[in-house]
């Protein structure tokens, strides 16, 4: 779960909200922050598809992997 998300920061440019739940990222199942960001940083090419838990329901958040190690 995203928790803390400042409004500025590299994640909320992303489209994350706080409260967030990662579902999967490009289609592989994640259960933990460092499993997140490493498929985050190393998809397959440059962008990457991010389903999360929000409100009770799925979305989807395309971004591309270059802009997350962005500071």
């Amino acid at each position: 779960m995203i928790s803390d998300v400042s409004t500025r920061g590299p994640i909320a440019r992303l489209g994350f909200h706080e409260g967030d739940r990662i579902v999967s990222v490009n289609g592989h199942r994640v259960a933990a922050e460092a499993e997140f960001i490493d498929c985050l940083l190393s998809g397959p090419g440059d962008r990457v598809e991010v389903i999360v838990t929000r409100d009770g329901r799925n979305e989807t958040i395309l971004c591309r992997s270059s802009h997350a190690t962005q500071g």
